[in-house]
């Protein structure tokens, strides 16, 4: 029984050390641009809700998004959605 407690407080113990650290690589709106499937698959594993907004992986969702939804317009209006 000691070792599962002490297993689950490492196990918690790690995933906090986990989310405190944010050395996610923001990429720019340009790298979006040319890469818009990975502008499509970054965007939409964002919760924004979760996010601090002053860390890498708000900042990257944020481009992912904004490169995202211009694509999305540019389809509609060109009618090819």
């Amino acid at each position: 029984m000691k070792n599962i407690k002490t297993f689950l407080w490492g196990g918690l113990a790690f995933a906090a050390f986990l989310v405190g650290c944010d050395n996610t690589e923001v990429k720019s709106l340009e790298y979006y641009q040319n890469h818009p499937d990975e502008a499509e698959k970054v965007f939409k594993q964002c919760d924004f809700d979760k996010l601090n907004e002053n860390s890498n992986a708000y900042k990257n969702c944020k481009n992912a998004k904004e490169i995202y939804k211009f694509n999305e317009d540019k389809k509609f209006f060109s009618g090819t959605k």
